[in-house]
């Protein structure tokens, strides 16, 4: 059975300066969204707003219709991958993956040059490695929906590959839902069925096109 997540009516204003006005999105299982817009449009925080670690001015998310607002709660239903490292720098690679659900065979094969990592305490890996194992976390471990936000950043191209290869495989295969905002945006409608678009605190679907993202002012023609 499939499930879709809302956010309706998003609404946040930082003193005299609205961010988010009655911004819709959603995202269903079996999908990929790419949620796009100029630096400082307000995608991170349209994120967090629907995934309840940020309140804003006002906000109604819904699940299957039905309200859900501490979306963060139910982690079987929602996994958010914030742009900060979250994962204690103190743990493996090991035990990481094992609190995940996240079979360390499968990251080994999936990511052969990092498999001697397995041992390893997450502070002592780079940025990049650090960064690409939070990300395949959230795309590997159990859930409906992932939201991922900046989740090709500090990635070497090889491995932006085989994860945009695993998020169509988990769609495929698990029939997750994804919404996935970054700033290398081709990687991000190479594997996505929509596209979003933030603009002035509106979210409003558009083509794939890179006419109408010059239109909408994200890139040059």
């Amino acid at each position: 059975m499939g499930h879709l997540l809302e956010i309706d009516s998003a609404r946040m204003q930082i003193g005299d300066r609205t961010i988010l006005e009655h911004a819709y999105l959603q995202v269903r299982t079996g999908e990929v969204v790419a949620l796009l817009g100029l630096n400082g449009s307000g995608k991170s925080t349209l994120l967090q707003m629907l995934y309840g670690t940020r309140r804003g001015t006002f906000r109604h998310v819904r699940w299957d219709g039905q309200s859900f607002e501490r979306v963060f709660e139910h982690p079987e239903s929602v996994r958010y991958l914030p742009q900060f490292h979250f994962v204690p720098g103190h743990l493996s690679v090991r035990r990481v993956l094992a609190d995940y659900q996240v079979d360390l065979a499968s990251f080994a094969a999936d990511f052969p040059d990092l498999a001697h990592c397995a041992d390893a305490r997450i502070k002592h890996l780079s940025g990049g490695e650090r960064r690409l194992i939070e990300a395949y976390l959230m795309v590997r471990s159990p859930s409906a929906i992932c939201l991922l936000d900046e989740p090709f950043s500090q990635l070497m191209p090889l491995h932006i590959a085989t994860l945009k290869a695993l998020i169509r495989d988990e769609i495929r295969h698990g029939g997750k839902g994804f919404i996935i905002t970054d700033h290398l945006y081709r990687d991000v409608l190479q594997i996505s069925d929509r596209i979003c678009f933030l603009k002035d605190g509106y979210v409003s679907e558009i083509s794939f096109s890179d006419k109408k993202l010059a239109a909408m002012g994200y890139i040059n023609d």
